[in-house]
């Protein structure tokens, strides 16, 4: 019996190490590496404020011209009061984080965007969770697919209708954890190295 403790707790003690000694599951981040546009030669949605559903569940997404993207947050909070008031402090206090980025790539009509999440209850203290849109016009898109490579789940069982709402301050998307990383330098598409 004492065997089969002593066992238990070195299985306990090694998986609450090893989201320190896996890391991030970033094998599954890979749009980084493809162009920002595919099929296009504008960016077919602003970059100059956040894009949230109208209604019930979904994250705020803010898009950058770099191809990066952040959707911290729940769209509730933005449309009590943040759109009101983006400079309060609970948005610097939200959005000052270096957690919740991601890239997007778009191929005609449809955003792919692939985002870090963040946790400690997992192996992974970081994960990727994968988002595709269909863009209706610059100011909308229908959110069709909210997928995590964490457990394979699909968040989403109907399409979610997305509208942009212009904003005097974005998050700083030089704050993304990962921008420094070596393997992420060294994959970067050429097209993600101009600046927002």
């Amino acid at each position: 019996m004492k065997k089969i403790t002593t066992y238990i707790i070195i299985f306990g003690i090694i998986s609450g190490l090893s989201s320190c000694i896996f890391g991030n599951r970033k094998r599954d981040f890979k749009i980084y590496k493809l162009p920002i546009l595919i099929k296009n030669n504008n960016i077919p949605i602003k970059v100059n404020g956040v894009y949230i559903p109208e209604k019930g569940y979904g994250h705020p997404f803010f898009f950058f011209k770099d191809g990066s993207i952040v959707w911290k947050g729940w769209a509730s909070d933005f449309r009590q009061n943040r759109i009101r008031d983006m400079k309060d402090t609970q948005f610097h206090k939200i959005y000052s984080s270096k957690e919740y980025w991601g890239h997007y790539s778009i191929s005609y009509d449809t955003i792919f965007i692939q985002a870090f999440n963040r946790n400690s209850e997992y192996l992974y203290k970081r994960w990727i969770f994968e988002f595709i849109a269909v863009i209706q016009n610059d100011t909308s898109f229908l959110l069709l697919s909210e997928f995590s490579y964490q457990g394979k789940y699909q968040f989403i069982d109907q399409p979610i209708q997305y509208h942009f709402y212009h904003t005097d301050i974005k998050p700083d998307s030089t704050k993304a954890w990962f921008n420094n990383k070596k393997w992420f330098k060294e994959n970067l598409h050429e097209s993600r190295k101009a600046k927002n």
